[in-house]
């Protein structure tokens, strides 16, 4: 686990979870959910259990565009790791039909291919983006 990747994926999912992701988007670039910046580098703190927290636009819009190049058993058990987090580790592996074994390749899998994607967006690369997700992510209770 890249220690580095696995802020960012946190801050992405509360970000994703807030109303701040409802409606926005990038510079006019599409994103695995719409989203409308009034400032690309704009930071706003979100109430975690009682603890406020600062989120960056611009980080996580970055974050998301690499998830969302992402290929689909990566994408799937990230998104399920860090904005689905009901349950022991054992209860998402076996929500993705996976060992516990599996789940952490995955995840760390995952993280070399972000940091990498992150990494290609700081040069000016742009991303394959291999498919849109759904408009707001669903707790599983």
């Amino acid at each position: 686990m890249i220690d580095y990747i696995n802020k960012r994926l946190n801050d992405w999912a509360r970000w994703k979870l807030s109303d701040r992701a409802t409606v926005r988007h990038m510079l006019g670039a599409k994103s695995c959910w719409p989203r409308m910046l009034g400032e690309a580098e704009s930071t706003e703190t979100v109430r975690q259990h009682g603890t406020l927290v600062p989120l960056n636009d611009l980080e996580c819009c970055q974050t998301d565009k690499a998830i969302c190049a992402l290929p689909d058993e990566l994408r799937d058990t990230v998104i399920e790791f860090y904005t689905r987090r009901a349950g022991t580790v054992e209860t998402i592996a076996k929500r993705l039909g996976i060992s516990r074994a599996t789940l952490f390749r995955r995840i760390d899998q995952a993280h070399s291919h972000i940091l990498g994607s992150l990494n290609d967006l700081a040069a000016g690369m742009a991303l394959a983006t291999r498919r849109t997700l759904p408009e707001k992510i669903a707790c599983v209770p």
